[in-house]
């Protein structure tokens, strides 16, 4: 599958984060009434009912190698908006060059009459 991206600020990616680390590594996460009875979205691995670290390090070692878009609350068809998306950015970026090089050979500017 390939990865996504999505080009974002610092200040949105540490908005992300926060609310990441907030859903999975919380109090109630690591009890087993709260959010760690549940797997993780897209997966069948729950957050460990411990607070012993070698917990912790067999789930991040049991984790797959891509994540499922589930895992982040998106779509299964994310992949393809996301190249829909990237194509529709080279298309605007080519038809941006296209433009300037007419205005090259045919001596116009444009904003000029």
């Amino acid at each position: 599958m390939p990865c996504v991206s999505i080009s974002t600020s610092p200040v949105h990616l540490l908005q992300i984060l926060r609310a990441y680390l907030e859903q999975f590594i919380c109090e109630e996460a690591v009890t087993s009434e709260g959010c760690g009875a549940r797997p993780l979205p897209g997966t069948r691995l729950t957050i460990p009912s411990s607070s012993n670290p070698l917990d912790y390090s067999t789930l991040i070692e049991s984790l797959p190698e891509s994540d499922s878009p589930a895992l982040f609350g998106l779509p299964a068809n994310i992949n393809r908006a996301a190249g829909r998306a990237a194509s529709a950015a080279v298309m605007a970026q080519l038809k941006l060059v296209t433009t300037s090089q007419v205005s090259l050979f045919t001596g116009t500017h444009k904003g000029t009459k």
